[in-house]
């Protein structure tokens, strides 16, 4: 069985997921492990302005897609 660390991040489809979701967010960053993705997340994109909610967003329905 996979971690979810592994599935959500560390594999090639969900890497390549995640840095379209960055490069099409504005974030010039690599890919962390899911522990410092959320992390990341919490601290930076905490706002109630349109670009933490579009990245917000973005963060949902990818991980909604990748679970699915």
């Amino acid at each position: 069985m996979e971690s979810h660390s592994h599935l959500f991040f560390d594999c090639h489809f969900s890497s390549l997921v995640w840095k379209q979701v960055f490069t099409r967010n504005g974030i010039a960053r690599p890919v962390e492990p899911l522990a410092q993705e959320l992390n990341w997340a919490v601290h930076h994109r905490k706002g109630k302005n349109l670009r933490d909610s579009l990245y917000n967003l973005s963060l949902a329905a990818s991980i909604y897609t990748l679970w699915g």
